[in-house]
């Protein structure tokens, strides 16, 4: 059976500057596919270990959650990236999962830096780690299905002129496990690229930017994917206002899992 991702993936022709009979596509994956990827990341960010579903990294403003890491920003904070861990607690609610009561009250993250975090015997991160343990595969089918939303908004994002290409790389990709593991985890991984928050010195580093610095004609598109995000992140860490040095190596290595059976 079937896990039908509807990314709407529309074939945009040009017309006369108009767009011309758009239809959906299909990015399909099988059950095995979607678990296989899910693992991928959960190894990805947690080692593929329970214990880091909880997560505060070092020199970041947001608590990290679930085998994603979802993002959760404390009130008050300013939101560079995405706020991705309230979005999954209504994905759970859609799918009738009960959430703990100050979970459905509580719309920031409750801690607010990650010395608060890491000292505090707060009975809600045991709530928390219960929650996120019990929900692996769920959060699976949420990054699965949350690449839909996103190719949305980035075909959205773009000029007509772009559209097609844009959807043709992202077609050449999907042809293989390997290329849906790469939109699906890089999505996840460092985002969409459609904000002006996922810049700097206006260059972005998101899914839009590598599709974008992908060659139109590529005979093993996942390794140009690998070479584009590559370059990206390394303009990324030049161009970043604080020192991001530290990252660079294991964002490199987590893109060259994309390229290993």
């Amino acid at each position: 059976m079937l896990l039908r991702l509807i990314l709407l993936l529309s074939s945009v022709m040009s017309c006369n500057g108009k767009i011309h009979t758009p239809h959906a596509s299909y990015l399909s994956l099988s059950k095995k596919e979607a678990h296989t990827i899910g693992q991928k990341i959960w190894q990805n960010e947690c080692g593929a270990t329970t214990h880091r579903l909880l997560n505060w990294n070092l020199g970041e403003n947001f608590l990290s959650l679930g085998i994603g890491h979802f993002i959760w920003y404390p009130k008050d904070r300013q939101k560079q990236f995405a706020d991705t861990f309230p979005d999954f607690l209504l994905f759970l609610q859609k799918h009738r999962v009960s959430i703990p009561a100050w979970l459905e009250k509580e719309k920031d993250c409750p801690w607010h830096s990650k010395q608060e975090f890491d000292q505090t015997q707060d009975p809600r991160k045991q709530n928390l780690k219960k929650l996120l343990t019990q929900t692996i595969e769920l959060q699976m089918l949420f990054i699965v299905q949350r690449s839909q939303k996103a190719i949305a908004n980035i075909l959205l994002s773009l000029p007509l002129k772009e559209k097609k290409s844009f959807v043709e790389k992202i077609h050449l990709l999907a042809q293989t496990s390997h290329g849906k593991y790469a939109i699906i985890d890089y999505i996840n991984f460092k985002g969409e690229g459609t904000t002006l928050k996922e810049q700097y010195a206006n260059q972005g580093w998101g899914l839009k930017q590598v599709i974008q610095n992908m060659p139109n004609q590529s005979t093993n598109p996942v390794q140009d994917f690998v070479k584009a995000a590559n370059l990206l992140l390394e303009n990324r860490v030049a161009n970043a206002p604080r020192d991001e040095t530290r990252w660079l190596p294991g964002w490199k290595n987590r893109l060259s899992t994309y390229l290993k059976s």
